[in-house]
């Protein structure tokens, strides 16, 4: 049975009791020793409940977890990403977004995260000053704001398959359309434009910026990746960059080949002795050294249509560039190491309507040329038909 006590005359009240299990334990009453009969007599009573069978072992479970500070959750869920080989950057991002959700929603139990909540959340982040709009008064874009739906979803769905809640009541947020709200649409650098480049940066102070430029257009790498690239990394003999799983968003090593030109200048820029753990670039420029060489090399960063150009646009350049040479497409989508061919296509080709002329030039003629007779009545399909 259930106690009640005090430790010292006029002091705290406590109970304690026996679970169901044999295991015993103590907690802090109420004010008074009434109060605390009753906090003794409710425990007592699920204990007997148990005992005989009438409380449902997972409802039992889930209230354990219930009990539980968010917190040590999501803890729990970073500590099972990095387990699974998640990339470092890919799992500080999820972390970034799970701690404005809760701050968000002030959760401090799993239940806190309800639809209602988690909606009201995601709403004030349109309001949310972002990184490139700040100066135009603009909240985070449709595209930030799913990644933070996403995260939510998935640490609630993660909660679900270690039993931790029964469902996720999330599933039923939809996600925004990001072609209705695109903050930075980016453009593809012309063949002109990258030799600008490469010439405005071939001087002994840029150099070095010259090579990570030349690196991000010949093998489509991202910033993280370039960032974290190491001497090891780069089999010459073989002629592949080798992406860790530990640095590439995919979560998974992969292969990236490179052509006569990478292989040469990532050779002419290796230094004597270079340990296999030392890295490629010993920084990556930030966005205004980006935007100063640019400037140099007479590339506007944004044009006429608002189109912008970056360090990650040299990966939309890479991928566009291998389209129009003629490259499959999925042969375009393993070397840029995109898990779905729409990635590919919808956000990283910049293949334009003189691109689609090309195509339409190479559609061969029909019945030969049409006669004048022939355009009134519908040509020669329609003399056939």
């Amino acid at each position: 049975m259930a106690s009640v006590f005090q430790r010292e005359q006029k002091g705290k009240w406590f109970y304690s009791w026996v679970d169901a299990d044999g295991n015993r334990h103590c907690r802090t009453g109420a004010k008074s020793k009434r109060q605390t009969e009753r906090l003794a007599q409710k425990v007592q009573d699920e204990v007997d409940r148990e005992k005989l069978g009438l409380v449902d072992p997972d409802e039992k479970r889930f209230g354990d977890h219930e009990k539980r500070p968010i917190a040590e959750h999501i803890a729990d869920f970073l500590e099972s990403m990095r387990a699974a080989r998640r990339a470092t950057r890919y799992v500080k991002v999820r972390e970034g977004q799970l701690r404005d959700l809760v701050e968000g929603v002030n959760a401090q139990r799993l239940s806190h995260l309800t639809p209602d909540a988690v909606e009201g959340h995601l709403n004030s982040l349109r309001k949310k000053p972002g990184r490139y709009n700040e100066a135009l008064g603009l909240g985070l874009s449709a595209a930030t704001i799913n990644g933070h739906r996403a995260a939510a979803v998935s640490f609630l769905t993660w909660c679900v398959q270690r039993g931790r809640i029964s469902g996720n009541p999330l599933t039923c947020l939809r996600t925004l359309n990001v072609q209705k709200d695109r903050r930075r649409q980016r453009r593809d650098l012309t063949m002109d434009e990258i030799d600008r480049l490469l010439a405005a940066t071939d001087t002994p102070d840029r150099r070095y910026r010259r090579i990570v430029y030349l690196v991000a257009l010949l093998a489509g790498l991202r910033r993280s990746e370039l960032e974290l690239l190491t001497w090891g990394d780069v089999d010459f003999e073989a002629g592949v960059i080798f992406v860790p799983a530990t640095i590439g968003k995919s979560g998974r090593d992969d292969m990236v080949p490179m052509n006569d030109q990478l292989r040469a200048s990532l050779a002419a820029e290796k230094p004597q002795g270079a340990k296999p753990t030392d890295r490629v670039f010993r920084s990556i420029p930030q966005i205004r050294t980006v935007y100063r060489d640019f400037e140099r090399a007479g590339i506007p960063v944004q044009d006429d249509a608002g189109r912008w150009v970056d360090l990650h646009a040299t990966r939309a350049t890479c991928v566009t560039m291998l389209l129009r040479a003629g490259v499959n497409p999925t042969l375009v989508q393993k070397f840029a190491r995109h898990a779905k061919l729409t990635t590919t296509m919808q956000h990283y080709s910049k293949l334009g309507i003189s691109d689609a002329a090309e195509a339409a030039a190479a559609l061969p003629e029909f019945g030969g040329p049409a006669q004048s007779g022939d355009r009134a009545r519908g040509g020669s399909a329609a003399r056939t038909a």
